[in-house]
């Protein structure tokens, strides 16, 4: 495959601008600020159209509509499959507006061989895969180091048939990884993801089921004092009562006792009467009946007397064995003052079981919502297993499949490193990150010194681009690749040129 033109109507700094290429090497040496990479990017937009963004990134797009005095774009002409084609596209601010027409060169009529997106269809790739592998800058802006896509992994494994099945792997491991990283969080981060959320919820739950469970415990210790001061409250009242009938009893005893000093001096009443009437009765009555009556009472005093006497001194001994009035009113009052002060402790109590049964309430609620929380944890977290291990298998598949070109990859580009370095001190993995061995250990590509960077990706580019097309080969653009390069590797470097050339096209734009 082959350019044979370009022309350019408007695009960068170019305009109504033709240029014609020959079979193998195409060097065209110009200053820098020509627009060396501008006619890169126009090539690549022939093949692949512009990419658009509502974003801030400044794309071709934006770059070179902005410099344009009139329509932007033009044509290309190129022969594969011994066939001529001619693209015209031109390009304006949003893909909408973009036009796109496809010519048989010979014919001059318009072609269906190939869709608006002719840069897949003919290599394979998509425009990142290309600007990887066939197209080789040595601008730092535009450099992309060489690297295993999707559309060249499947370009690599023969798979362009399938090619859909490579070109989703992408989609898919991004789709598994924005759907692992909304149920977990990674380490060191902190977000609200459905596995840390689920387990903060729950963490919260279990602690309120903790307190939940000690308001119960709570409740049934405080149910059983309270069930104390109950059984206390009662046996006092009790004591009070029986105090108070002691109390009764004393002031009935004191009463007997006033009693009796009455029944005493009626008996002295008695005597005085009876030795009155006897004076009466023999000075003046001398009645024999009436002193007999007479006589009845002194013995009736003297009866009585001695019956208050054996009372009193009961009462003396019963009243040696019992507290006095004042004592029992005292304990009558300390017990009263006991009983109100428990009283008041129950009443509280009972408002803090109160309060313990309306939070214990909740109990059922947490312990139900903290199950329900742990079932949504436990699918979510198998959930997050099946998708890892899904993502793992995936990843293992490619691995697998990537391990066919590997050595082919890899003896390529170290067959093009010979061509510069005798000594075989650089490697390639199978992701073709490139490897400098020095001092019995391996180092990647970031230790390297910029012209090996240049030198080691420039023949890993040509590795790749060996191993993807090995029936017809398409045309190599390099874009000034040899700028960091010491005049001993830059003239080796221009006769791998010159050798590839022999079999392929190679556009070379060098600065002068």
């Amino acid at each position: 495959m082959k350019i044979v033109s370009v022309y350019i109507e408007n695009f960068g700094t170019f305009s109504k601008k033709s240029i014609k290429f020959q079979d193998g090497l195409n060097q065209i040496t110009k200053e820098n600020g020509w627009g060396k990479s501008t006619l890169c990017s126009f090539i690549k937009a022939m093949f692949y159209g512009m990419k658009y963004t509502t974003g801030n990134e400044f794309t071709d797009r934006k770059k070179y509509l902005s410099f344009a005095n009139g329509p932007v774009g033009g044509n290309l002409v190129f022969e594969t499959g011994g066939k001529t084609y001619r693209i015209e596209r031109f390009f304006g601010e949003k893909p909408k507006e973009d036009t796109f027409r496809l010519f048989d060169e010979n014919t001059l009529r318009e072609s269906s061989d190939f869709s608006e997106n002719p840069g897949e269809e003919l290599f394979g790739l998509d425009m990142d895969s290309f600007e990887r592998s066939v197209f080789i800058s040595g601008n730092q802006a535009a450099k992309k180091n060489p690297e295993l896509t999707s559309s060249i992994t499947s370009h690599l494994n023969g798979l362009l048939e399938d090619s859909d099945d490579m070109a989703n792997f992408d989609r898919v491991m991004k789709v598994l990884e924005k759907e692992l990283s909304s149920l977990k969080s990674q380490r060191g981060s902190s977000s609200n993801k459905s596995i840390d959320r689920l387990e903060g919820e729950i963490k919260d739950l279990e602690k309120e089921e903790r307190e939940v469970f000690g308001f119960e415990k709570q409740r049934e210790e405080k149910n059983l004092k309270l069930s104390k001061l109950h059984e206390e409250i009662t046996l006092l009242g009790k004591n009070i009562l029986d105090l108070q009938d002691q109390l009764l009893e004393n002031q009935k005893r004191k009463k007997n006792n006033k009693n009796n000093v009455g029944f005493f001096i009626l008996s002295v009443a008695f005597i005085l009467v009876f030795i009155f009437g006897c004076y009466a009765s023999i000075v003046w009555i001398k009645n024999a009946k009436i002193i007999a009556v007479l006589a009845m009472l002194p013995v009736l005093s003297i009866a009585n007397f001695f019956l208050l006497a054996v009372q009193k001194k009961h009462a003396k001994k019963q009243s040696e064995n019992l507290p006095s009035s004042h004592e029992l009113m005292e304990k009558i009052r300390q017990l009263q003052d006991k009983k109100d002060g428990l009283v008041v402790e129950k009443t509280g109590l009972e408002k803090e079981i109160e309060f313990l049964e309306n939070s214990s309430e909740t109990s059922e609620k947490v312990r139900h919502e903290l199950s329900v929380k742990k079932e949504e944890l436990e699918a979510a977290q198998n959930r997050y297993k099946i998708l890892n291990l899904t993502k793992n298998s995936l990843s293992t598949a490619k691995e697998n499949l990537e391990s066919n070109y590997t050595s082919e990859l890899k003896n390529s580009f170290l067959s093009y490193m010979s061509l510069f370095e005798k000594e075989q001190v650089f490697s390639m993995d199978s992701k073709m990150n490139l490897l400098l061995e020095k001092n019995g250990q391996l180092w990647d590509h970031r230790y390297f010194s910029e012209g090996y960077k240049d030198l080691s990706a420039f023949c890993a580019r040509l590795s790749l681009a060996e191993c993807l097309f090995e029936k017809e080969k398409p045309f190599l653009v390099l874009d000034d690749p040899f700028v960091n390069l010491d005049k001993e590797k830059l003239e080796k470097a221009q006769k791998v040129v010159a050798a590839i050339a022999r079999n392929t096209q190679v556009i070379y734009f060098k600065a002068r």
